[in-house]
């Protein structure tokens, strides 16, 4: 049955308006049709709201998914969770927003060249300027060069900034790249958001070192040509003269 395959009931919250509930079923589970999700918030009480959960793949695993709208979360908060199945009561959890913070994917992704020729990324948190949790995010950004995995960077963002230069040097020159930012509140417990739209951006930088010797040696190689050219005629005008 449905019931004897269910477990580990998990809410995380965008610290604003949604909340997202998962919990692991078993193959072949309809979870819209073999359960009921209900929820209640403590703080101010309310009757139970209920939630009809769809099916969802995480890491490889069936899933059921609920995402429930919200009042403006408080640090008080809490929430009584409970799984419905054929009118029986499977699981049962309480959830404190505080303590289960999942933000909001940021947004508005871009790129640009600066005045020192480098690449800054910059973007947004996706939060209203004056929302609480303005001020205590971080960021993790990913850059790498696009189709090679195996080359990752990371760094952490403390704080408000929404922006990170990327040294054009590190880069390998006429290459593409991909970045994607992510984001984490450093003051309450939760984990990362999902990570954003990547963008592309192409690096033809060329360090002085480099760009003089691709002026270089197309010269040295010409006037190596030519010299060799000349001596050869010397060479057959002396041999002809001699002889």
């Amino acid at each position: 049955t449905a019931g004897s395959q269910i477990g580990h009931l998990k809410c995380y919250n965008d610290y604003f308006h949604e909340m997202v509930c998962s919990w692991k079923v078993g193959l072949h589970v309809n979870c819209t049709s073999e359960f009921t999700l209900y929820f209640q918030r403590l703080l101010f009480p309310l009757p139970y709201n209920s939630c009809v959960p769809v099916n969802h793949n995480e890491n490889g695993r069936l899933h059921c998914m609920c995402k429930i709208k919200i009042p403006q979360t408080v640090v008080n908060d809490n929430y009584s969770i409970e799984v419905h199945s054929n009118g029986s009561m499977l699981l049962k959890h309480s959830v404190i927003p505080a303590k289960t913070v999942k933000p909001r994917v940021p947004v508005s992704v871009s790129i640009h060249e600066t005045k020192s020729k480098n690449f800054n990324l910059s973007w947004e948190n996706n939060y209203p300027e004056e929302h609480f949790l303005q001020g205590y995010l971080m960021y993790e950004i990913s850059y790498q060069k696009k189709g090679d995995p195996e080359q990752h960077t990371y760094t952490h963002i403390y704080m408000q900034l929404t922006h990170y230069e990327i040294l054009r040097s590190v880069l390998t020159t006429e290459c593409d790249y991909v970045a994607k930012v992510r984001t984490k509140t450093h003051t309450y417990e939760g984990k990362w958001s999902e990570w954003s739209t990547e963008i592309i951006w192409h690096n033809n930088y060329m360090s002085t070192y480099k760009s003089i010797l691709q002026i270089l040696i197309p010269i040295v190689c010409i006037t190596l040509l030519i010299q060799i050219v000349m001596c050869y005629w010397c060479i057959k005008r002396y041999c002809i003269e001699w002889f």
